[in-house]
């Protein structure tokens, strides 16, 4: 959108200063890579980090569209901390089972 000089005057006669304005729209969906901090261990706590592609707003283990730490299945395990690193990194502990064997972490799709 965009108003040129002087189509608008104020009751002096000054005419305006044109100005555009722009919005854009991003459609594209923001993909996730999730990954442990590591291949084996037999520490009690594992650590995945979900690395988006792109800022994402408003995820949180709380309120993403309803999602939580507890819409997240894990196999050998259970759920534990969400927390925000920056804008597109999100880390969640995962405590595990004994034996301390974590086989799986799946994150169904989100809510709408």
């Amino acid at each position: 959108m965009s108003v040129s000089d002087d189509k608008t005057f104020d009751s002096a006669s000054n005419g305006n200063l044109g100005h555009t304005a722009k919005v854009i729209y991003d459609n594209l969906v923001p993909t996730l890579e999730i990954t442990p901090d590591g291949t084996l261990t037999n520490s009690e706590i594992l650590l995945f980090t979900f690395e988006f592609s792109e800022e994402v707003f408003d995820f949180s283990a709380e309120d993403v569209m309803g999602f939580e730490s507890g819409d997240i299945i894990v196999t050998g395990g259970t759920a534990g901390t969400f927390t925000i690193v920056d804008g597109d990194t999100y880390s969640l502990e995962v405590m595990q089972e004994a034996p301390r064997r974590c086989e799986c972490l799946t994150l169904p799709a989100m809510k709408s």
